[in-house]
């Protein structure tokens, strides 16, 4: 009895700990919410985007310092600029999955801290570098926007978004094909797979605005000239917003724009920016002497 005692008393601390960690996240408030929000219909958004003065500060620590841009409906913009130069986190702003500050981000003119969650999830698709996985399959990762994602329907949208993103050769390789399970986090998949997956879960959502943090940075050379041709495809007819250190990328959209320390230095075409032989100009140098080395 004595032993059976301590063992319930063990198993009840233990108890008591896990409600009081369910506790904590149950009370917690969210950083993003919709308290605020008026009614606006996804169908009435058509996907402009326009950045006023944002910025923003993590710890104290200012990572964007006064950013503003346009991005008409329709046009592909290319955000470029050496590691930490705050384009991850613009990205995030962009799709306020990190709390973006209010009346610095505009869809359509509608402030997005003033869209209902549930609308700008719907308009604003997005891709991060560093993805977060479900510990199920990588057909139910990829249709996570779906309502039905086990539909029959559902999967032949789930393979074509692998195609477009160059991984249903090496999910069909896999013993369990496109219901093999990815673990948590997707710990059974390699880096540039968990991006695709991502980036495929992006494209099949097929939303107006189109967000992509970084998605080759993980990618060989061949399978990113395909990944962007697949892009180009997906992005006709809607806004695109490519966040990407690769200048081959950055030259496909119709706008660059140059971050640096948290400031647009730079703005144009590919074109123009390497007339300019400022930042863009020496990255777009540097790069192609490294392909050049390669190749040797």
């Amino acid at each position: 009895p004595t032993i059976a005692l301590g063992y319930l008393l063990s198993i009840l601390q233990r108890g008591r700990a896990s409600v009081d960690r369910i506790l904590d996240v149950l009370e917690a408030s969210p950083d993003v919410d919709d308290v605020d929000a008026a009614p606006v219909e996804p169908e009435s958004l058509d996907g402009a985007l326009s950045v006023r003065d944002l910025r923003y500060a993590i710890e104290g620590r200012e990572v964007l310092a006064g950013v503003s841009l346009e991005v008409p409906a329709g046009r592909r913009v290319a955000i470029v600029g050496r590691t930490g130069a705050g384009k991850s986190v613009l990205a995030r702003l962009l799709a306020r999955m990190l709390p973006t500050p209010a009346g610095a981000v505009f869809l359509d003119g509608h402030d997005i801290t003033r869209i209902p969650l549930a609308t700008l999830r719907a308009v604003v698709g997005l891709a991060q570098q560093e993805p977060f996985l479900f510990s199920t399959t990588i057909a139910r990762n990829v249709a996570f926007a779906e309502l039905d994602p086990d539909a029959p329907e559902t999967r032949d949208k789930v393979r074509s978004a692998l195609g477009s993103a160059q991984l249903m050769a090496e999910v069909d390789a896999m013993p369990e094909g496109v219901v093999t399970i990815v673990g948590e986090r997707g710990v059974q998949l390699s880096g540039g797979q968990k991006q695709r997956v991502a980036l495929g879960r992006a494209l099949l959502a097929q939303p107006k605005v189109l967000v992509l943090d970084d998605p080759l940075s993980a990618v060989d050379t061949r399978t990113e000239a395909a990944i962007l041709d697949a892009i180009d495809e997906a992005s006709r007819g809607r806004t695109l917003v490519l966040v990407t250190h690769r200048v081959a990328a950055a030259a496909r959209c119709d706008q660059v724009v140059v971050l640096d320390a948290g400031r647009v230095i730079e703005a144009g075409t590919h074109d123009e920016l390497i007339a300019r032989d400022g930042l863009y100009a020496r990255l777009a140098e540097r790069q192609a002497l490294e392909a050049e080395l390669e190749a040797m």
